[in-house]
């Protein structure tokens, strides 16, 4: 009656409540409170079962538990079925119906069925070739023969294939930004469960289906299979984001770790504990026999706590073993690094991850040596390799990084083209968007050749246009828009900043133009009560002396370094430019002398320089700036933001403004890369750009794939429905 009178208008179609349209029968699907309510009216009647199969006298003991209303039920058959018949009378006696046919019987083998089994109650498993297989599947989680086991896992994983399959054909065209994304954040970690809960052997063959579907995924988002066919790239791609990788790791590869973490989380509290005398009731004492009494008692700090768990009297302990002995197999021979959590033996393994984080740690131990390797193979090969650029130029980013974690929207999205640039750029590969203009002249000089990768665009002298002016404006509002929303006191074209340390004739001829101000008046001030800094933006794009010159000779280059590099030279670009353009030049200072001008850079401890890369990469100083803005931020918008601590919110504004940074680098650096593209001359190069401008006109947007079926599919569902221009 409650469920019914609760339920009677919750019927609704886009939002609007349907009048007439009322729940009869039992209560509203997804009601969060109809579980809650239909387990208090079980409540009386599992009591009594638990009674019945336990504590009754000359009953062999039995054991139950409930998830709300689904139940499991473990004893000797003439406990169980004679408790099953009073426990459906029970739920009968308050109105409910217990339908035997949707019982799973299971016996270990089919010799071992009781004729006290109700008839409507049906042995579970898979039947071959005529040949019953018993098996009970458990919270997802299959446990019988192993035919059983192997046929409800592959149900399962192939229909984990199959979504991403789908998602892949689906999206690859239209959106391949999003379909990464559900890659990284959701197909790739639907195995989990099952890489958990099942011994490694059960999952790993299915494991390498799912990895190469998500790989097949990958190669369809990333617009090229380029990356798959690289052993090299590959294994960047598999290493964490943070370390310039891009998350994609491989299940199989991780199985071990997957189910060794789990043990130590779940098997400390399926028995009785003790500490000091005080005893914590486990789970499920009766499994003390397979544990022994004792075994993750806090006061033996680990001790033989899985000696008799892994004594081969248990098949799961078996796979825990074989588990935790695969990976420490896996690492070399060095004391610091089996320090760790897989430094105990098996017995002793374990201690201190009850509460999680063991697969975390494991995976992070596992990695190591792996790092090392991939490290010692990008730094064996020459300089000049766009593989060995890309990755220490920006591995150590956060803000090149987000690429592989942020999710589209707003003005963090990115077309199909532009993002399999992105990625090409992202793994040093070669541009997809040069592809067909490789070997045209730059402005029809012959000394200037397209390459393959796009340097000969940004490097050597000016080719004209605003394509590089204007990366650096687009970056450097955003940032000023940015600053503003922390509430930052900031100041941008600072020109007036200056005016009292230049003559009249200086004033008139910065005022002549931006061009007389570039490189002599910086892009910002910021004031925080009586000190002002002065800042700066510079962009490093790809070329020969930011990107390969920068190197250190006969060195690891440091994470960063192209970035770094530049950010060192803004200062004393700044002084030198004040002496030489402004105080010499306009206010009779001598050459050996000290100006106003330069006086006053180095009064407010020089020009503090922000810089940008080809990568999304930021340097030190403007990776601060973000931080400290998010600080004043928190302070000051703190309880805008319904959080609990100034850290918290400091937390979550940096990532935004992190988030929008890098949206705004990438957004640059790519118009920026088109704008220099028009300098390309030559057959190739003309009839390359007569097809794109015709594409541009024809075309929505210049996008083709706007035009297709599967588009219109694709978006006719999102919200608000937009699926135009056409």
């Amino acid at each position: 009656m409650w469920a019914e009178g609760r339920s009677e208008l919750m019927a609704f179609a886009d939002g609007v409540e349907l009048e007439g349209v009322t729940s009869k029968n039992g209560g509203q699907q997804g009601d969060p409170y109809l579980n809650l309510a239909f387990s208090y009216a079980l409540k009386e009647a599992q009591k009594k079962f638990w009674v019945s199969i336990r504590e009754g006298e000359d009953v062999d003991k039995g054991v139950c538990y409930w998830v709300a209303d689904d139940g499991y039920a473990v004893g000797p058959p003439d406990t169980l079925y004679p408790a099953l018949a009073q426990f459906q009378t029970d739920l009968a006696d308050a109105s409910l119906v217990c339908n035997g046919a949707k019982f799973e019987v299971y016996v270990s083998a089919p010799e071992y069925d009781s004729e006290l089994r109700p008839a409507e109650m049906p042995l579970h498993g898979v039947t071959i070739d005529n040949v019953l297989h018993p098996g009970i599947t458990i919270g997802g989680c299959p446990i019988g023969s192993p035919a059983y086991v192997q046929d409800v896992l592959t149900q399962k994983f192939n229909n984990i294939a199959s979504d991403i399959t789908s998602l892949t054909t689906t999206l690859r065209l239209v959106a391949p930004m999003a379909l990464w994304t559900l890659l990284y954040h959701c197909q790739q970690r639907r195995a989990q469960h099952w890489m958990q809960f099942c011994p490694p052997d059960d999952v790993r063959p299915h494991l390498a289906m799912i990895d190469s579907a998500l790989d097949e995924m990958m190669a369809a988002s990333f617009g090229s299979r380029a990356h798959l066919e690289d052993n090299l790239i590959m294994l960047r791609i598999r290493s964490p984001v943070n370390e310039g990788g891009a998350g994609r790791r491989s299940l199989v590869d991780q199985c071990n770790a997957a189910y060794v973490g789990a043990t130590w989380q779940i098997v400390s509290r399926l028995i009785d504990t003790q500490d000091e005398g005080l005893v914590s009731p486990g789970y499920h004492p009766d499994l003390t026999d397979i544990f022994g009494a004792g075994a993750f008692d806090p006061g033996r700090d680990g001790t033989n706590r899985f000696e008799k768990y892994c004594d081969g009297s248990c098949q799961s302990g078996m796979a825990y073993k074989a588990a935790y002995e695969s990976m420490q197999a896996e690492l070399p021979d060095d004391a610091s690094r089996k320090a760790g959590p897989l430094g105990p033996s098996v017995e002793h393994s374990g201690y201190g991850y009850e509460r999680g984080k063991g697969q975390r740690d494991l995976t992070r131990v596992r990695e190591s040596p792996q790092r090392d390797y991939m490290r010692n193979r990008y730094d064996s090969l020459p300089n000049t390799d766009q593989r060995r650029i890309a990755f220490y130029a920006a591995s150590g980013s956060q803000t090149a990084n987000l690429l592989m974690t942020a999710c589209p929207g707003g003005d963090f999205n990115f077309r199909p083209d532009e993002w399999h640039e992105l990625m090409a750029w992202k793994f040093g590969l070669e541009s997809l968007w040069l592809k067909d203009f490789v070997g045209c002249r730059l402005n029809n000089d012959p000394s200037r050749i397209c390459d393959a990768y796009g340097m000969a665009l940004n490097g050597g002298r000016a080719m004209g246009g605003s394509g590089i002016t204007d990366r650096h404006d687009v970056v450097k509002w955003s940032l000023y828009e940015m600053l503003k929303s922390m509430n930052v006191f900031v100041k941008c074209e600072v020109t007036q900043f200056f005016i009292r340390f230049i003559s009249a004739a200086g004033r008139d001829h910065l005022a002549a133009g931006v061009r007389e101000r570039q490189g002599v008046v910086p892009d910002f001030t910021i004031t925080d009560g009586d000190i002002t800094k002065i800042l700066d933006v510079k962009g490093a794009g790809l070329n020969k002396s930011r990107y390969i010159d920068a190197q250190p000779a006969n060195a690891t280059p440091l994470l960063g370094y192209a970035v770094q590099k530049r950010a060192k030279t803004v200062p004393r670009e700044y002084e030198r430019k004040a002496h030489q353009n402004i105080d010499v030049k306009f206010n009779g200072t001598a050459p050996g002398d000290v100006g106003p001008m330069e006086q006053c850079l180095k009064d407010h401890g020089g020009v503090v320089p922000l810089v940008f890369g080809h990568y999304g990469e930021i340097c030190y100083e403007f990776d601060r700036l973000l931080q400290e803005a998010a600080e004043t931020g928190a302070a000051r918008l703190r309880d805008a933001l319904y959080v609990k601590t100034a850290e918290q919110a400091k937390t979550v504004l940096l990532w935004k403004l992190r988030r929008k940074m890098a949206a705004s680098i990438f957004r640059a650096n790519l118009d920026c890369f088109q704008s220099q593209m028009e300098h390309l001359t030559g057959d190739a190069g003309s009839a390359r750009r007569n097809h794109a401008f015709a594409r541009k006109r024809f075309f929505a947007r210049g996008d083709l794939s706007r035009t297709t079926y599967e588009y219109r599919q694709t978006h006719a569902n999102l919200p608000g429905g937009q699926v135009g221009p056409w």
